[in-house]
């Protein structure tokens, strides 16, 4: 029994230290990245049309996204509410996944702004 604790103890702290140093990683890589451009391509024709569909596709998703993820989560809760125990499972399962919809569609507006702004200048 102690042994398992023990176990399971060293396991989480290790996980938590994995967890740690991927995030120090990131930021270090976020503060140390240095700006770049497209030089000469920047005012062709291509890259300019190309900058103006991920600007549209960035606010797209940063306006839908958020409000399909929102209209989910009260439907899920709604249903949530309403369920047997049996079901109250699958709704939660819903609800986050719902969440992780919302936080994966915010990541995905914010890597098109990046790269967008790669062609900017």
């Amino acid at each position: 029994m102690v042994k398992n604790a023990a176990k399971k103890s060293i396991a989480m702290i290790q996980r938590g230290w994995y967890k740690l140093s991927i995030t120090v990683g990131l930021m270090f890589m976020l503060i140390l990245s240095q700006p770049v451009s497209a030089g000469a391509l920047a005012g062709t024709q291509l890259v300019t049309g190309l900058r103006n569909l991920m600007n549209d596709a960035q606010k797209v998703v940063l306006i839908f996204g958020p409000i399909a993820a929102v209209v989910l989560c009260g439907y899920f809760f709604i249903r949530l509410q309403g369920a047997d125990e049996m079901d109250q499972k699958k709704w939660s399962n819903r609800i986050k996944i719902a969440v992780v919809g919302l936080i994966g569609c915010l990541v995905a507006a914010g890597l098109l702004g990046v790269i967008g702004s790669y062609f900017s200048g």
